[in-house]
């Protein structure tokens, strides 16, 4: 599997992968520090798209306005639905498990790989066994899979990924806020975090790369009975038990204002898992 072998690569993040290099003081060596700190500020586009919801929810009534309304959550993991609710419980299953064992780490990059429809699911799913020159098919790809599920962490992690294998201060810094967003959307997201120790060391930035470091998925360490990951378990499921909350709520918030109507969902809600 061709990307993931990269990602596995750059996951060892005590390395330094010489993808490109930047002047201490650039521009760019600034922007990278900005962004390792902005994930509870500016950058939680999650937040204000629930507040914009919730506005907009109590000053409309218009079922067809409404219907817009669940359509805008949807697309930005903020409605869920029965298949919805199961499988981030599952995803929560799958993190506990990390405690003592790596078995589920394929599972948990297969599950966030799928977890929209199918034609996004397999496009995603070919880019593990092959790669066009350059990479330029698939960033394009996931540029417009972004945009069309802006909601969806995987995307921003894979065009991370691809970014910063093709190197440059350019392409860093755009790798950079694409990894972040990642992480704003799941917290617990080990391959985007890993990627930013990567992405910081190189633009020799040690306060940011030892900042993603605190927060990446520790190795399993048998002498301290895996202390460390069992930390980081313990805080990855609160962060993920508070992201299905908040969803939980938007959801209720949402049906309650629909005032009992039916509504036809979208084929992503059927197929997927938002």
């Amino acid at each position: 599997m061709i990307y993931r072998s990269f990602l596995l690569l750059i996951s060892a993040s005590t390395v330094i992968v010489d993808a490109f290099t930047v002047p201490r003081h650039s521009p760019s060596r600034v922007t990278l520090t900005a962004l390792a700190y902005s994930t509870r500020s500016d950058r939680d586009d999650i937040e204000r798209n629930r507040a914009r919801f919730e506005r907009l929810i109590d000053t409309h009534d218009d079922t067809f306005i409404r219907e817009g309304f669940i359509a805008e959550a949807e697309r930005n993991q903020l409605f869920l639905t029965t298949s919805g609710r199961r499988m981030r419980e599952v995803e929560m299953q799958l993190l506990q498990s990390l405690e003592d064992s790596d078995d589920a780490i394929d599972q948990l990059v297969h599950l966030w790989t799928t977890e929209r429809d199918e034609d996004a699911a397999s496009d995603m799913l070919f880019m593990d066994v092959s790669c066009s020159r350059g990479l330029e098919i698939e960033e394009a790809r996931l540029w417009q899979l972004i945009e069309e599920h802006p909601g969806w962490a995987e995307p921003h992690a894979r065009l991370a990924a691809v970014l910063f294998h093709k190197g440059g201060p350019m392409h860093g810094s755009i790798a950079a806020d694409m990894a972040v967003r990642a992480i704003d959307l799941k917290p617990w997201h080990f391959e985007a975090l890993h990627l930013m120790v990567a992405i910081s060391a190189n633009f020799h930035d040690m306060e940011g790369s030892m900042h993603w470091s605190s927060l990446a998925l520790p190795p399993l360490d048998p002498e301290t009975k895996n202390r460390d990951r069992k930390e980081w378990v313990k805080r990855s499921l609160m962060q993920a038990k508070g992201r299905f909350q908040e969803a939980e709520r938007i959801t209720s918030s949402i049906k309650q204002g629909t005032s009992k109507r039916t509504v036809t969902l979208t084929k992503t809600s059927d197929d997927s898992w938002q």
